[in-house]
């Protein structure tokens, strides 16, 4: 854009109910009823202007109530508009003001350890570019899928079955023979963490997903592996709070973060060609900055083949949960929100060991909250009431009833009840949760598991709330400094 026009004006009317723009007594709202932040943009070309350089960007905020935006923009003349005129800069050309402390800021943040500079190898999360055939609910969806794929039926006959349509880069009958021809075709159905606290299935093969991702097929399909899934453009979520971090054990779809995608960090890395004696796991680690993680805490790398730690070592799972924590801190999200916006996120380095495994333990319990390890009935904070009427899904409202919490109405009769405020507005990988599974469940009648799955995971999101405070209360910067 800054090479293609002449001047880009925007007015930035803010108003996210995601990330809370009120200040100093002035409550921010948004213009319209919707979740987003709202801007006005003009780009401006001219013809003939012969411009060799950037165009020139003029920015203005404007905070405050629904009604003074729209009384400013009523009373306001677009050339009466103080604008701020920005000065975008390599690498990222950011369109919206440095903050004053940037520079400090900048200096403070660049001392920890980059991310895709710590784990080495990453990937993108795979996509099937058809995922309403490739994915499914359950194991037998699949098999059921591969076995009318390797079936005898005519191709038209299974098209029109299944409501498959060819593309440029695929086709039916190609995508048929290819798994005709695998002897062993079971052996890539896989589950798959396809969003945020929603594991499904797949046939991870190049035949039917178009970008399967060899990577993800070496080290996460079937293997003991954890990854990190982070989004780079933390620019596609807008304004909002920096959210685009997740965990998973299991090959994973590019759109467990939205719009930008994912990409996994593994914790581990497999040479298949190394002696069963020594093992085959290999960390996924930079040992340089490993190096200085073992100066900074007095403890020494265990080896990847460890169950348990030992005394004055720390295990590799230890660092992953040490990242995921520290990018739960609300208090790291808001201070670096302008550095997370279009790249992966720094990590400050733990200053002393007791620091390090506070926060790895903290990152543990989300680990686990995240992957619902250890959530039972006895658990559940909600109520499913027993009512008329199916449990089809064709809505997602929520109801506040001015208590913390309220009601999650999936249709006109039914609903979940006691649903705490902060867990149905919380945001994890850049989605929020509850409303993003009822959305991706639309029509669906839910059956006994979807209900109790629901209700896992509003407990996890309510304990995640907490303890996210709870490392905001902890979280340290550069020279061991509180984050105020």
């Amino acid at each position: 854009m800054l090479k293609d026009f002449d001047d880009i004006y925007i007015i930035n009317l803010h108003g996210s109910s995601k990330f809370d723009e009120s200040y100093e007594g002035v409550e921010d709202e948004n213009i319209f009823d919707i979740k987003v932040g709202v801007s006005i943009n003009i780009f401006v070309k001219r013809k003939g202007s012969g411009k060799t350089g950037l165009a020139k960007v003029y920015y203005k905020d404007v905070y405050g109530a629904r009604r003074e935006k729209l009384d400013y923009l009523s009373d306001h003349k677009f050339e009466d508009i103080e604008f701020e005129e920005l000065n975008p800069d390599a690498p990222f050309y950011e369109l919206s003001p440095k903050s004053d402390d940037y520079e400090t800021l900048k200096e403070e943040y660049n001392r920890g350890f980059k991310l895709d500079d710590l784990l080495t190898v990453k990937v993108q999360g795979f996509t099937t570019e058809r995922d309403e055939v490739a994915i499914k609910f359950d194991k037998i969806g699949i098999q059921d899928l591969i076995a009318v794929l390797s079936s005898d039926k005519s191709d038209e006959e299974v098209r029109n079955n299944l409501g498959i349509k060819d593309s440029p880069s695929w086709k039916l009958d190609k995508c048929r023979d290819g798994i005709k021809q695998i002897s062993d075709k079971y052996s890539y159905i896989t589950p798959i963490t396809y969003r945020p606290f929603d594991n499904r299935w797949t046939f991870l093969n190049i035949n039917l997903v178009g970008r399967p991702r060899p990577k993800i097929q070496e080290l996460m399909m079937g293997r003991d592996n954890l990854a990190l899934c982070v989004g780079k453009q933390g620019s596609a979520i807008g304004n909002n709070e920096w959210s685009l971090v997740y965990i998973s054990s299991l090959p994973t779809d590019k759109n467990v973060n939205p719009r930008g995608g994912a990409y996994l960090f593994p914790l581990y890395q497999y040479d298949d060609k190394a002696s069963e004696i020594f093992g085959n796991k290999l960390y996924n680690f930079n040992y340089d900055i490993i190096s200085l993680i073992e100066d900074k805490t007095g403890m020494i790398l265990q080896d990847a083949s460890d169950t348990e730690r030992t005394d004055g070592g720390f295990m590799g799972v230890d660092v992953i949960d040490y990242i995921y924590a520290v990018l739960h801190s609300h208090k790291y999200r808001k201070r670096y929100h302008q550095f997370l916006q279009n790249d992966f996120p720094i990590i400050p380095y733990p200053e002393s060991s007791e620091y390090f495994f506070l926060m790895a333990d903290y990152g543990k319990r989300l680990r686990e909250l995240h992957q619902l390890i250890g959530i039972s009935q006895n658990d559940f904070i909600t109520q499913y009431p027993v009512s008329d009427g199916e449990d089809v899904v064709t809505k997602r409202v929520y109801e506040d009833t001015d208590t913390g919490l309220g009601k999650v109405w999936i249709n006109n009769t039914k609903y979940f009840d006691k649903v705490p405020n902060r867990a149905w507005n919380l945001f994890v990988s850049g989605y929020q949760p509850l409303d993003k599974w009822l959305k991706d469940r639309n029509g669906k009648k839910l059956n006994g598991d979807d209900i109790r799955h629901f209700q896992k995971i509003v407990v996890a999101l309510d304990k995640t709330s907490a303890i996210m405070d709870e490392i905001d209360s902890y979280i340290l910067f550069a020279n061991n400094n509180s984050i105020d």
